[in-house]
């Protein structure tokens, strides 16, 4: 089987390693396909920048999974290298913008056969599949015949979790099978298994672990008393495209405004500020919406606080989200989720609107809720222990790259990664570290 992987070559908002964590993955998945490195320039081809392929001939150490400490050298000749000059050349534009291009589909035509027809005549070799770690529809042109899949952090990626990914044969975010199959993954009938599964989960991780551990307890519940439903508003990581082709607003600030007008004075909402992002909420802005909207809310030491946002969403009735993973996180937590503008979690909200979100806070969840939840954690985002594990992705390449070539990408495409009883272990025994974790203090 000949697979290549696509590290998108542009440097991503002036950060030239920031994509380091993709040539890790590849090499590992490469050593899991194939263990013999002599056996590599056959096999597998990485498609990236100069810099990065650099790493990739000094030599990486791998900081994760199962060949965690291994230096590993890749050869020269699976190395294909897209140039900035080249990518300046078709798009004459930013990461951000092109990428944000791709995904929302407004790119021309012209351009998506120019750098598809670039990457394949570098390549001088016919992969079978391509893994891909951003918006590819120029891959899916270039190469008809060639299963391309998209592969991305899951829904959980932080403590107390597992880490979790997921590999999409149609694309990702709104042009992912989640979306584009959405009614048929509401519709999942679950089993008696995989609802006990499901419980058990959320006796571990939210009865026991965020309950045991939530710093923010005696903080929110005086919140919850001044308003009729409360709700987290996680800050997202601008300079994103995730985030900035989908927002209705273009400004972390103006977007946060907006909402804070729209839901009403008595509607609270408690922001949680990104990983990436800390600090963002100065002494200054927090003045002036302290002042101008009474409804804001900030809890002033979260910014040490890994994973603060899941904190928030136990303690309040829901998750206004733009697309953040918090907004993933709300139905396991049992939380209402509203999306305001339309993105990939749009299909999962309990509402698009943030009119009345003090009725909506009340009302029962949707038959669906549990088990979209239960298809998307036994068969879509898979746990890191077993997408690492020996054979897994040979086997799951194998079998979607039949079903790709049978003209068969439906529901049948996932089946369960597992047994539900080896998902809840991976969960159940998940070791848990000191709660909560604590980022240090940057100036």
């Amino acid at each position: 089987m000949r697979v290549a992987f696509y590290i998108d070559p542009i440097v991503d908002d002036g950060l030239p390693y920031r994509r380091i964590w993709w040539l890790y993955n590849s090499i590992t998945m490469m050593l899991l396909l194939e263990s013999d490195a002599s056996q590599w320039t056959e096999r597998f081809r990485i498609i990236t920048n100069r810099h990065l392929a650099d790493k990739a001939l000094e030599g990486v150490a791998l900081p994760a999974g199962p060949a965690k400490g291994l230096t590993a050298r890749v050869p020269p000749d699976c190395l294909k290298i897209i140039s900035f000059r080249e990518t300046l050349d078709i798009f004459g534009q930013d990461s951000l913008t092109t990428n944000g291009r791709w995904l929302s589909g407004r790119y021309e035509p012209d351009e998506a056969l120019r750098y598809g027809t670039l990457i394949k005549d570098r390549l001088d070799w016919e992969p079978e599949i391509i893994v891909s770690f951003s918006a590819s529809p120029f891959l899916r042109a270039a190469f008809p015949a060639c299963l391309v899949l998209n592969w991305e952090a899951g829904i959980f990626s932080t403590a107390p979790f597992p880490n979790t990914g997921f590999l999409d044969p149609m694309g990702t975010f709104r042009s992912s099978f989640l979306v584009s199959h959405a009614d048929e993954v509401k519709s999942h009938r679950s089993t008696p298994e995989e609802q006990r599964m499901l419980a058990t989960i959320r006796s571990k991780y939210l009865s026991g672990v965020y309950a045991r551990t939530n710093p923010f307890t005696a903080a929110m519940g005086n919140v919850r008393e001044r308003f009729k439903s409360t709700w987290v508003w996680p800050t997202v990581w601008a300079r994103s495209f995730g985030w900035d082709w989908d927002a209705p607003i273009d400004h972390t600030f103006d977007y946060l405004c907006w909402v804070l007008d729209e839901v009403g004075p008595d509607v609270g909402v408690t922001v949680s500020e990104h990983p990436k992002r800390r600090h963002y909420w100065d002494d200054e802005k927090k003045e002036y919406l302290r002042r101008y909207f009474p409804n804001f809310m900030i809890i002033p030491n979260e910014y040490q606080i890994r994973g603060a946002s899941q904190y928030l969403l136990q303690l309040v009735d829901g998750c206004i989200g733009m697309g953040s993973m918090t907004g993933e996180h709300a139905p396991l937590f049992g939380k209402k989720l509203v999306t305001p503008c339309k993105n990939h979690l749009t299909p999962y909200s309990d509402a698009t609107s943030l009119e009345n979100l003090s009725d909506l806070a009340h009302e029962p969840p949707p038959a669906w809720r549990d088990p979209a939840l239960i298809w998307k954690l036994t068969r879509y985002y898979v746990p890191y222990d077993l997408q690492f594990s020996p054979g897994w992705f040979q086997a799951a390449f194998e079998r979607w790259l039949g079903l790709f070539r049978a003209g068969e990408i439906d529901m049948g495409y996932y089946e369960p990664a597992a047994p539900s009883a080896d998902i809840l272990k991976i969960y159940a025994f998940q070791e848990v570290g000191e709660m909560p974790e604590r980022w240090p203090d940057i100036q």
